[in-house]
């Protein structure tokens, strides 16, 4: 991502994280970008099947992000549950990345 270190407050990413074929990096990233206690917004499709959205072999369970975030020096701050088709997730950096 072509920012500099600790230069943002926030970062929404809403129906693209299934779409990263390497999500560690892509966390790594905006652990890199955020500022310390800054928020990152992940929006996403429930893993379910469904006639709209992405395939379910494409949809990323939420437990596995939480967890993969988490592993990156992140915290789960909010997992709302608003949306019929999507799950929305909010992370706090905290401490480093791996």
């Amino acid at each position: 991502i072509p920012l500099e270190d600790a230069s943002i407050d926030k970062a929404i990413l809403a129906n693209v994280f299934h779409e990263f074929e390497n999500r560690r990096h892509l966390i790594d990233e905006l652990h890199r970008i955020l500022r310390m206690n800054g928020h990152a917004f992940i929006i996403d499709w429930k893993y379910e099947a469904m006639e709209m959205g992405p395939p379910l072999e494409h949809r990323i369970a939420k437990r596995h992000v939480v967890r993969d975030f988490k592993s990156r020096g992140f915290r789960l701050a909010h997992d709302w549950d608003i949306y019929e088709l999507n799950y929305v997730l909010e992370f706090v950096k905290t401490g480093k990345s791996l």
